[in-house]
């Protein structure tokens, strides 16, 4: 009597391994490509047409971004303080219907001032050369750009990350706008206070 329930589970177990070694079988990778597309009422199938990117719908943009710093210095710092400027500019090329046309650089560029006294001045060029897709309804190119001026004594002690006796301040040089014509310098002038 106990072979009959022994057997009938012997039984059931390979039926459900060989189920099993079935099932995976199937859902193994299946090395041919699959075609989107759909069948019709006929039961005729129709694959998809694909739109092949248009290597000619991209734009090359060249230039020079030149931020000229105008520095008003009203805090006391101490000898061998240095003072550098900072920009950095942020461009963006967004195709609302091919996720391939989204690019974005990210530029920056540091300069230091004529002086830590006074009324110092510096300098941050960046020279640029963007490949972006042609604006466009379905393309959308912006463009941004911020500073920062930063003072401190390179000789004085650091905390974690921070340098003790730093004064720093950042802006905004410009919100989202129109990324530049190729070939052009643009210029932008920042007043700051430290």
């Amino acid at each position: 009597m106990r072979s009959f329930p022994l057997a009938a589970l012997a039984a059931f177990s390979l039926s459900f391994a060989l189920a099993s070694s079935s099932a995976s079988a199937q859902s193994a990778f299946s090395p041919h490509k699959k075609t989107p597309g759909y069948q019709d009422e006929n039961g005729n199938f129709h694959p998809l047409a694909r739109a092949v990117p248009d290597a000619s719908a991209s734009t090359t943009y060249t230039g020079t971004i030149d931020v000229t710093f105008d520095i008003s210095v009203k805090s006391s710092f101490p000898g061998g303080t240095k003072i550098y400027c900072s920009v950095e500019v942020i461009v963006e090329s967004v195709g609302s219907t091919t996720p391939s046309d989204d690019t974005e650089y990210v530029e920056s560029g540091v300069s230091g001032a004529s002086a830590a006294t006074g009324n110092p001045t510096c300098t941050v060029k960046i020279p640029y050369s963007w490949v972006l897709g042609t604006a466009s309804k379905t393309v959308v190119n912006g463009f941004s750009a911020s500073y920062s001026v930063v003072a401190f004594d390179s000789s004085l002690p650091t905390v974690g990350t921070e340098t003790v006796g730093v004064r720093t301040v950042s802006g905004p040089i410009v919100g989202e706008t129109k990324v530049p014509a190729p070939g052009t310098t643009t210029r932008y002038a920042v007043a700051a206070t430290l």
